[in-house]
């Protein structure tokens, strides 16, 4: 099977689904399986695909068509330009979240060698975008999940900035000094029953 037609028979068995933006998912679930961008996708529609290719392309699909998020199935979602690792157990990072680290850009001049702390840090990605920036600042990170805080450490490795992000396991500032400087926190949801 060429890959246009593998993409053709995502795209519908997608839309038969009920999933919204199907052509574009489609697009993805190839691009995971050959390891590409979306440019070298369009220059490889008619090669063949393998068969395990077809097979990894079907175990996708099933995720996608059963609910789960595609930043699970892939195993990242982008951060304000950052790649940040998400699996299970790990809140995805959501793109209005990036105004967090917007709004804390702009009062960086208020401060010399600020201390910012990230109760419910997640994946890390708000403490990593904004050390990406803020060299000179000092981070705290806590999360009760162990699972968040070890995806919180692997990434902000990845990014090179563990050296500026200290974790703790704790419930929000629980074991937090005083002398916070900013705090910045966008936690879970989490239905009221």
């Amino acid at each position: 099977m060429f890959v246009t037609e593998i993409i053709s028979s995502l795209k519908s068995s997608l839309e038969v689904n009920s999933i919204k933006d199907s052509l574009l998912h489609a697009e993805l679930i190839v691009m995971k399986t050959l390891d590409c961008d979306r440019a070298f996708l369009y220059g490889r529609y008619y090669d063949l695909l393998k068969p395990e290719q077809i097979e990894s392309i079907d175990i996708d699909l099933k995720r996608v068509t059963s609910g789960e998020p595609w930043a699970y199935i892939c195993g990242y979602k982008e951060f304000y330009g950052l790649n940040i690792m998400v699996a299970e157990g790990v809140f995805i990072p959501r793109p209005e979240t990036e105004l967090i680290v917007e709004t804390v850009l702009h009062l960086r001049y208020k401060y010399t060698n600020p201390r910012i702390v990230e109760p419910c840090v997640g994946s890390g990605a708000i403490s990593i975008a904004l050390a990406k920036y803020m060299p000179e600042a000092k981070f705290e990170a806590t999360d009760v999940s162990t699972i968040s805080l070890d995806f919180a450490r692997r990434n902000a490795d990845i990014h090179g900035v563990s050296k500026h992000i200290r974790y703790k396991q704790a419930n929000l500032l629980n074991g937090i000094r005083r002398g916070i400087d900013i705090i910045i926190s966008n936690p879970p949801y989490i239905e009221t029953s």
